[in-house]
Protein backbone atom coordinates (compact mmCIF):
# COMPACT_ATOMS: atom_id res chain seq x y z
CA UNK A 1 0.00 0.00 0.00
CA UNK A 2 2.93 2.16 0.96
CA UNK A 3 4.47 1.58 -2.40
CA UNK A 4 1.55 1.97 -4.29
CA UNK A 5 0.69 5.58 -2.72
CA UNK A 6 4.33 6.96 -3.18
CA UNK A 7 3.90 5.51 -6.83
CA UNK A 8 0.73 7.54 -6.77
CA UNK A 9 2.20 10.82 -5.68
CA UNK A 10 5.59 10.57 -7.50
CA UNK A 11 3.29 10.29 -10.68
CA UNK A 12 1.73 12.97 -9.98
CA UNK A 13 4.03 15.33 -8.84
CA UNK A 14 5.67 14.64 -12.44
CA UNK A 15 2.71 15.33 -14.16
CA UNK A 16 2.42 19.01 -12.61
CA UNK A 17 6.13 19.55 -13.40
CA UNK A 18 5.76 18.32 -16.83
CA UNK A 19 2.72 20.96 -17.04
CA UNK A 20 5.19 23.60 -16.64
CA UNK A 21 7.83 22.51 -18.78
CA UNK A 22 10.14 21.55 -15.26
CA UNK A 23 11.88 18.58 -14.39
CA UNK A 24 11.32 15.66 -12.17
CA UNK A 25 11.91 16.19 -8.57
CA UNK A 26 12.62 19.72 -8.87
CA UNK A 27 10.59 22.41 -6.80
CA UNK A 28 8.63 25.34 -8.35
CA UNK A 29 11.35 28.62 -7.04
CA UNK A 30 9.98 31.32 -6.07
CA UNK A 31 10.01 34.55 -8.94
CA UNK A 32 12.66 37.15 -8.47
CA UNK A 33 12.11 40.83 -7.75
CA UNK A 34 12.10 41.49 -11.46
CA UNK A 35 10.41 39.53 -12.83
CA UNK A 36 7.08 39.59 -14.46
CA UNK A 37 5.04 38.25 -10.96
CA UNK A 38 6.81 41.04 -8.84
CA UNK A 39 5.46 44.12 -11.34
CA UNK A 40 1.93 43.76 -9.71
CA UNK A 41 3.67 45.19 -6.39
CA UNK A 42 5.01 48.12 -5.25
CA UNK A 43 8.46 47.94 -3.74
CA UNK A 44 8.76 50.28 -0.39
CA UNK A 45 12.77 50.04 -1.05
CA UNK A 46 13.17 51.27 -4.33
CA UNK A 47 14.14 54.73 -3.07
CA UNK A 48 16.24 53.58 -0.98
CA UNK A 49 20.26 52.85 -1.77
CA UNK A 50 21.91 49.57 -0.74
CA UNK A 51 23.97 50.85 2.06
CA UNK A 52 20.65 52.73 3.96
CA UNK A 53 19.03 49.58 3.46
CA UNK A 54 21.73 48.21 5.31
CA UNK A 55 21.98 50.36 7.94
CA UNK A 56 19.16 49.66 11.14
CA UNK A 57 16.55 52.28 10.82
CA UNK A 58 15.62 54.69 13.82
CA UNK A 59 12.34 54.27 15.84
CA UNK A 60 9.78 56.74 13.91
CA UNK A 61 6.95 58.60 15.88
CA UNK A 62 3.67 56.82 16.44
CA UNK A 63 1.98 58.28 13.13
CA UNK A 64 4.87 57.59 11.05
CA UNK A 65 4.80 53.72 12.16
CA UNK A 66 0.69 53.50 11.26
CA UNK A 67 1.99 54.93 7.69
CA UNK A 68 4.70 52.92 6.90
CA UNK A 69 2.46 49.81 8.31
CA UNK A 70 -0.36 51.41 5.67
CA UNK A 71 2.14 51.31 3.10
CA UNK A 72 3.54 47.99 3.61
CA UNK A 73 -0.33 46.60 3.70
CA UNK A 74 -0.95 48.21 0.20
CA UNK A 75 2.49 47.20 -1.14
CA UNK A 76 2.00 43.11 -0.29
CA UNK A 77 -2.07 43.44 -1.08
CA UNK A 78 -2.20 41.35 -4.34
CA UNK A 79 -3.91 42.79 -7.13
CA UNK A 80 -7.87 42.72 -7.03
CA UNK A 81 -9.20 40.85 -9.50
CA UNK A 82 -11.28 42.13 -12.80
CA UNK A 83 -14.67 42.59 -13.13
CA UNK A 84 -16.91 42.91 -15.84
CA UNK A 85 -18.96 46.41 -14.16
CA UNK A 86 -16.40 48.31 -12.12
CA UNK A 87 -18.73 50.96 -11.22
CA UNK A 88 -21.57 50.36 -8.61
CA UNK A 89 -25.18 50.07 -9.69
CA UNK A 90 -27.83 52.40 -9.23
CA UNK A 91 -29.64 50.20 -6.65
CA UNK A 92 -26.53 49.64 -4.25
CA UNK A 93 -26.14 53.43 -4.28
CA UNK A 94 -29.50 54.29 -3.29
CA UNK A 95 -29.03 51.76 -0.67
CA UNK A 96 -26.12 53.12 0.47
CA UNK A 97 -27.75 56.46 0.61
CA UNK A 98 -30.70 55.60 2.72
CA UNK A 99 -27.91 54.18 4.99
CA UNK A 100 -26.70 56.87 5.66
CA UNK A 101 -29.98 59.05 5.81
CA UNK A 102 -30.89 56.65 8.59
CA UNK A 103 -27.99 57.08 10.49
CA UNK A 104 -27.88 61.01 10.20
CA UNK A 105 -31.27 61.21 11.46
CA UNK A 106 -30.73 58.23 14.03
CA UNK A 107 -27.70 60.65 15.32
CA UNK A 108 -29.68 63.63 15.10
CA UNK A 109 -32.54 62.24 17.34
CA UNK A 110 -29.46 61.18 19.76
CA UNK A 111 -27.96 64.60 19.72
CA UNK A 112 -30.89 66.04 20.53
CA UNK A 113 -31.95 64.32 23.58
CA UNK A 114 -28.34 64.49 25.24
CA UNK A 115 -28.44 67.96 24.78
CA UNK A 116 -25.36 68.19 22.45
CA UNK A 117 -25.49 71.36 20.33
CA UNK A 118 -23.05 71.54 18.24
CA UNK A 119 -23.69 67.59 17.26
CA UNK A 120 -27.17 68.30 16.78
CA UNK A 121 -26.18 71.71 14.19
CA UNK A 122 -23.66 69.30 12.55
CA UNK A 123 -26.26 66.29 11.82
CA UNK A 124 -28.87 68.93 10.78
CA UNK A 125 -26.70 70.57 8.24
CA UNK A 126 -25.97 67.23 6.52
CA UNK A 127 -29.98 66.25 6.79
CA UNK A 128 -30.68 68.70 3.96
CA UNK A 129 -33.41 70.14 5.47
CA UNK A 130 -35.40 66.83 5.95
CA UNK A 131 -37.20 66.75 9.17
CA UNK A 132 -36.49 62.87 10.02
CA UNK A 133 -38.71 61.25 12.11
CA UNK A 134 -38.94 57.51 14.40
CA UNK A 135 -42.24 54.96 14.14
CA UNK A 136 -43.47 57.05 16.53
CA UNK A 137 -43.35 60.28 14.76
CA UNK A 138 -40.88 61.86 17.14
CA UNK A 139 -38.31 64.30 15.49
CA UNK A 140 -35.63 66.25 17.44
CA UNK A 141 -37.90 68.96 18.80
CA UNK A 142 -40.11 66.13 20.52
CA UNK A 143 -36.91 64.67 21.74
CA UNK A 144 -35.78 68.26 23.05
CA UNK A 145 -38.86 69.32 24.91
CA UNK A 146 -39.02 65.54 26.71
CA UNK A 147 -35.72 66.10 27.83
CA UNK A 148 -36.09 69.83 28.90
CA UNK A 149 -33.31 70.84 26.83
CA UNK A 150 -33.85 74.30 26.15
CA UNK A 151 -30.89 75.01 24.26
CA UNK A 152 -31.24 72.52 21.43
CA UNK A 153 -34.78 73.81 21.35
CA UNK A 154 -33.69 77.24 20.24
CA UNK A 155 -31.49 75.84 18.27
CA UNK A 156 -33.94 73.99 16.47
CA UNK A 157 -37.11 76.81 15.98
CA UNK A 158 -35.02 79.55 15.72
CA UNK A 159 -32.22 78.40 13.51
CA UNK A 160 -33.22 75.51 11.40
CA UNK A 161 -37.53 76.96 11.95
CA UNK A 162 -38.96 73.42 13.28
CA UNK A 163 -42.78 74.17 13.77
CA UNK A 164 -43.43 75.28 17.52
CA UNK A 165 -47.01 73.01 17.40
CA UNK A 166 -45.32 69.77 15.47
CA UNK A 167 -47.12 66.36 16.17
CA UNK A 168 -46.53 62.98 16.55
CA UNK A 169 -48.50 60.47 15.41
CA UNK A 170 -50.64 60.70 19.04
CA UNK A 171 -51.07 64.13 18.23
CA UNK A 172 -48.28 65.43 20.97
CA UNK A 173 -47.24 68.75 20.57
CA UNK A 174 -43.71 69.96 22.22
CA UNK A 175 -45.66 71.45 24.95
CA UNK A 176 -47.11 68.25 25.99
CA UNK A 177 -43.94 66.69 26.01
CA UNK A 178 -41.94 69.05 28.70
CA UNK A 179 -44.82 68.50 31.16
CA UNK A 180 -43.26 65.94 32.84
CA UNK A 181 -42.36 65.43 36.54
CA UNK A 182 -38.73 64.32 35.39
CA UNK A 183 -38.70 67.68 33.87
CA UNK A 184 -39.05 69.76 37.19
CA UNK A 185 -36.61 72.03 37.52
CA UNK A 186 -36.36 72.58 33.79
CA UNK A 187 -39.80 72.60 32.34
CA UNK A 188 -40.92 76.11 33.15
CA UNK A 189 -38.03 77.63 31.14
CA UNK A 190 -39.08 76.02 28.19
CA UNK A 191 -42.74 76.27 28.42
CA UNK A 192 -42.02 79.75 28.75
CA UNK A 193 -39.97 79.59 25.59
CA UNK A 194 -42.61 77.80 23.69
CA UNK A 195 -45.38 80.11 24.83
CA UNK A 196 -42.74 83.04 23.63
CA UNK A 197 -43.06 81.29 19.94
CA UNK A 198 -46.60 80.91 19.56
CA UNK A 199 -47.15 77.42 21.64
CA UNK A 200 -50.99 76.38 20.92
CA UNK A 201 -52.31 75.96 24.73
CA UNK A 202 -55.55 74.07 24.28
CA UNK A 203 -54.13 71.21 21.78
CA UNK A 204 -55.44 67.92 22.35
CA UNK A 205 -53.72 64.48 21.98
CA UNK A 206 -55.76 61.52 20.64
CA UNK A 207 -57.45 61.27 24.22
CA UNK A 208 -57.94 64.54 24.61
CA UNK A 209 -55.36 65.74 27.05
CA UNK A 210 -54.37 69.30 27.33
CA UNK A 211 -51.16 70.49 28.53
CA UNK A 212 -53.03 71.84 31.41
CA UNK A 213 -54.15 68.12 31.78
CA UNK A 214 -50.99 67.04 32.19
CA UNK A 215 -49.55 69.35 34.80
CA UNK A 216 -52.83 68.57 36.96
CA UNK A 217 -52.00 64.96 36.83
CA UNK A 218 -48.73 65.78 37.54
CA UNK A 219 -49.62 67.83 40.47
CA UNK A 220 -46.76 70.71 38.53
CA UNK A 221 -48.44 73.44 40.49
CA UNK A 222 -45.63 75.83 38.58
CA UNK A 223 -46.63 74.46 35.67
CA UNK A 224 -50.66 74.87 36.26
CA UNK A 225 -50.05 78.27 37.28
CA UNK A 226 -48.15 79.94 34.06
CA UNK A 227 -50.91 77.52 31.89
CA UNK A 228 -53.28 79.09 33.47
CA UNK A 229 -52.21 82.69 33.45
CA UNK A 230 -51.23 82.40 30.13
CA UNK A 231 -54.82 81.52 29.09
CA UNK A 232 -55.42 78.19 29.26
CA UNK A 233 -59.03 76.38 29.29
CA UNK A 234 -59.92 75.40 32.78
CA UNK A 235 -63.13 74.01 31.84
CA UNK A 236 -61.30 71.61 29.14
CA UNK A 237 -62.62 68.55 28.52
CA UNK A 238 -60.39 65.27 27.95
CA UNK A 239 -62.92 61.93 25.50
CA UNK A 240 -63.51 60.75 29.40
CA UNK A 241 -65.43 64.01 30.28
CA UNK A 242 -62.67 64.48 32.79
CA UNK A 243 -61.31 68.31 33.56
CA UNK A 244 -58.10 69.56 35.19
CA UNK A 245 -59.29 69.85 38.88
CA UNK A 246 -60.97 66.04 38.77
CA UNK A 247 -57.26 64.97 37.97
CA UNK A 248 -56.24 66.96 41.09
CA UNK A 249 -58.96 65.21 43.32
CA UNK A 250 -57.87 61.99 41.48
CA UNK A 251 -54.53 61.96 42.54
CA UNK A 252 -54.92 63.97 45.74
CA UNK A 253 -52.90 67.18 44.15
CA UNK A 254 -54.38 69.39 46.55
CA UNK A 255 -52.51 73.00 45.93
CA UNK A 256 -53.34 72.71 42.58
CA UNK A 257 -57.05 71.48 42.87
CA UNK A 258 -57.11 74.89 45.22
CA UNK A 259 -55.57 76.79 42.28
CA UNK A 260 -57.86 75.55 39.71
CA UNK A 261 -60.97 75.81 41.86
CA UNK A 262 -60.22 79.43 41.96
CA UNK A 263 -59.05 79.90 38.92
CA UNK A 264 -62.49 78.23 37.70
CA UNK A 265 -64.84 80.79 39.59
CA UNK A 266 -62.93 83.79 38.24
CA UNK A 267 -63.66 82.09 35.31
CA UNK A 268 -67.07 81.98 35.50
CA UNK A 269 -67.56 85.10 36.85
CA UNK A 270 -65.70 87.01 34.31
CA UNK A 271 -68.01 85.26 31.60
CA UNK A 272 -70.95 86.01 33.91
CA UNK A 273 -69.99 89.60 33.86
CA UNK A 274 -69.55 89.29 30.13
CA UNK A 275 -73.01 87.95 29.04
CA UNK A 276 -74.05 90.59 31.43
CA UNK A 277 -72.39 93.45 29.34
CA UNK A 278 -74.46 91.72 26.28
CA UNK A 279 -77.57 92.01 27.98
CA UNK A 280 -77.39 95.79 29.01
CA UNK A 281 -76.58 96.07 25.27
CA UNK A 282 -78.78 94.46 23.49
CA UNK A 283 -81.44 96.25 26.20
CA UNK A 284 -80.03 99.91 24.91
CA UNK A 285 -80.55 98.55 21.37
CA UNK A 286 -84.24 97.51 21.99
CA UNK A 287 -84.94 100.56 24.03
CA UNK A 288 -83.24 102.78 21.16
CA UNK A 289 -85.69 100.82 18.20
CA UNK A 290 -88.29 101.89 20.62
CA UNK A 291 -87.86 105.19 20.81
CA UNK A 292 -87.71 105.78 16.78
CA UNK A 293 -90.94 103.55 16.96
CA UNK A 294 -92.33 106.17 19.15
CA UNK A 295 -90.77 109.43 17.14
CA UNK A 296 -92.48 107.69 13.90
CA UNK A 297 -95.65 107.29 15.57
CA UNK A 298 -95.77 110.88 16.78
CA UNK A 299 -94.76 112.07 13.03
CA UNK A 300 -98.55 110.44 12.03
CA UNK A 301 -100.19 113.03 14.15
CA UNK A 302 -100.51 111.30 17.52
CA UNK A 303 -99.74 113.35 20.25
CA UNK A 304 -97.01 111.65 22.90
CA UNK A 305 -95.62 113.39 25.78
CA UNK A 306 -94.22 111.48 29.43
CA UNK A 307 -96.82 109.92 30.93
CA UNK A 308 -98.07 109.24 27.08
CA UNK A 309 -101.63 109.94 26.36
CA UNK A 310 -103.16 107.80 23.93
CA UNK A 311 -106.15 108.16 22.21
CA UNK A 312 -108.62 105.60 25.14
CA UNK A 313 -110.18 102.34 23.69
CA UNK A 314 -107.57 101.73 20.57
CA UNK A 315 -105.89 98.21 20.72
CA UNK A 316 -102.67 100.23 19.88
CA UNK A 317 -102.70 102.10 22.90
CA UNK A 318 -103.43 99.72 25.19
CA UNK A 319 -100.46 97.50 23.50
CA UNK A 320 -98.21 101.11 24.42
CA UNK A 321 -99.54 101.43 27.62
CA UNK A 322 -98.60 97.74 28.89
CA UNK A 323 -95.49 98.28 27.26
CA UNK A 324 -94.49 101.53 29.09
CA UNK A 325 -95.86 100.14 32.40
CA UNK A 326 -93.79 97.06 31.92
CA UNK A 327 -90.33 99.38 31.44
CA UNK A 328 -91.50 101.60 34.20
CA UNK A 329 -91.32 98.54 36.43
CA UNK A 330 -88.03 97.50 35.47
CA UNK A 331 -86.62 100.45 35.40
CA UNK A 332 -85.90 101.16 31.69
CA UNK A 333 -86.49 104.71 31.21
CA UNK A 334 -86.27 106.54 27.25
CA UNK A 335 -83.18 107.48 26.29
Amino acid sequence: MSSAGSTARRAGSGSWHSERGEGRGTKPQPAPLGSVQGENKVSLKATWTDEESKQPSPPLPGLANRLRAQATALATRPPAPPCADPSPSKESDQTAIHQTTAIRSYYQLIAAAVGNVEWLRFCLNQSLGEIPTNNKGFTAIHFAAQRGKLACLQVLVEEFKFPVDLLTNDSQTPLHLVIHRDNTSVALPCIYYLLEKGAALNVQTCNGSTPLHLAAREGLLDCVKVLVQSGANVHAQDAMGYKPIDFCKIWNHRACARFLKDAMWKKDKKDFAREMGKMKTFKRQLALMEHNYLIEYQGQGCCLHFPFAFPPNTPETLLWQDIFLWREKRGLVFL
